[in-house]
């Protein structure tokens, strides 16, 4: 009995051991994309900046305008370790107004390299979604 004890003691040890080191960025896993990090990535200025910088760049769409389409879009993207953006996509779009994910999609593109996220001291790419309303006013 105390040797079954012993023997699965030191699995969980190492499976313990196996789970912490997956946790630590390395130059192997600097490729990963992750949901949150420790210190999370930010546009250059924070946010306040990256709210003048949606509403300077952001157009509406003149057949949304035209039809009167309104809606909030989901746009996933990669702030990659060395800031850059990459892997633009729409999560959720507004039905019957795809011109308005374009829009949202063509910005996020165009976008100033971010600050990266860091886990442990070391920038990581870290998966964004962030929602962009089109309001018509």
């Amino acid at each position: 009995m105390m040797r079954l004890f012993f023997l699965f003691s030191i699995s969980v040890l190492f499976t313990c051991k196996t789970f912490a080191q997956d946790t630590v960025p390395t130059k192997d896993t600097v490729r990963e994309v992750l949901a949150f990090a420790e210190v999370m990535p930010h546009f250059p200025g924070g946010e306040g900046e990256f709210q003048k910088y949606l509403q300077a760049n952001i157009h509406y769409p003149d057949t949304a305008r035209k039809y009167g389409r309104e809606g909030t879009v989901y746009i996933y993207f990669v702030v990659k370790h060395d800031g850059s953006i990459s892997d633009v996509r729409s999560m959720k779009g507004v039905s019957g107004a795809p011109e308005l994910a374009e829009e949202a999609i063509h910005v996020i593109r165009a976008m100033p390299d971010w600050e990266p996220g860091k886990m442990n001291g070391r920038a990581v790419n870290v998966g964004m979604t962030i929602p962009i309303r089109f309001s018509l006013n």
